[in-house]
């Protein structure tokens, strides 16, 4: 069931629990036109304006929780995929440096991360190497502040760790997030530019796949159906069998349902 549908299906709750007006309208309209001009005397009275508004609030801020529990949900998947990849990273950094030892009884080589290794889905290239505890401890404050909803904030500390570790492999998620509190906030256009420059910028970065299907969301969001429909197609086509690609195919879907 989708939000309009989950968001009428309340509403109507509500106009029933309210004293059931839309009972009372069913019956209004069934009477005959003398039963209704005695109705429409009392019609005022059983839907007054004030009700209305406390309806229209009710669904606001309905509206406004859906939205709120979407974000959170994405942002903790995206938590789960980071720490996912994280260990993944670690643990191929960590057979690289056993099988050196075991091959030339030598010192182990310097720390150079794993994109691919031990990934079971497509995955573009990443960076190679692996923050530092300072990158670490910066990124992970920011990305907290995403967490407790703190959007603009956590933009402001993204480009904060941006800026002060330019190189670091963290910084294509950064850039990531960016565009994530401005897609949050509803500001599209901006948003658009940042996942952009996720693609242009971190062309190796994993965050490539998520931001063109997050590119596809935005120009939906702006009712650009062509261009939606061509970054949807191409997350379906390049990440076969992933989330991603069955997120791309979704909206695709309830676009042609809605008729663009």
């Amino acid at each position: 069931m989708n939000v309009r549908a989950v968001l009428t299906t309340t509403l109507l709750g509500f106009l029933v629990i309210a004293g059931s007006p839309l009972s009372t309208y069913a019956g209004w309209r069934s009477q005959g036109p003398e039963d209704q001009k005695a109705a429409d005397k009392d019609a005022p009275a059983n839907i007054s304006k004030e009700t209305l508004v406390e309806l229209l609030q009710q669904l606001d801020s309905l509206q406004t929780e859906v939205r709120q529990l979407r974000n959170q949900v994405e942002v903790q998947g995206h938590d789960l995929e980071e720490l996912r990849s994280r260990l993944q990273d670690l643990t191929a950094d960590l057979d690289r440096r056993v099988r050196s030892l075991e091959r030339v009884g030598g010192p182990a080589p310097p720390a150079t991360g794993s994109a691919a290794a031990g990934n079971t889905g497509p995955q573009p290239a990443t960076s190679s190497a692996i923050p530092t505890a300072t990158e670490q401890h910066a990124y992970d404050a920011a990305f907290q502040q995403m967490k407790q909803g703190d959007y603009t904030g956590a933009g402001r500390a993204f480009h904060a760790f941006i800026a002060k570790f330019p190189s670091s492999p963290l910084a294509p998620n950064a850039q990531y997030w960016i565009a994530e509190t401005s897609y949050i906030k509803r500001n599209f256009a901006k948003a658009l530019k940042d996942y952009i420059k996720v693609r242009e910028t971190y062309p190796g970065s994993r965050k490539v796949p998520d931001a063109t299907l997050k590119i596809g969301y935005t120009y939906y969001e702006l009712h650009e159906w062509d261009k939606a429909r061509t970054f949807l197609n191409e997350v379906a086509s390049r990440y076969p069998n992933t989330v991603l690609a069955r997120s791309a195919k979704s909206r695709l879907a309830l676009m042609q349902k809605e008729g663009h």
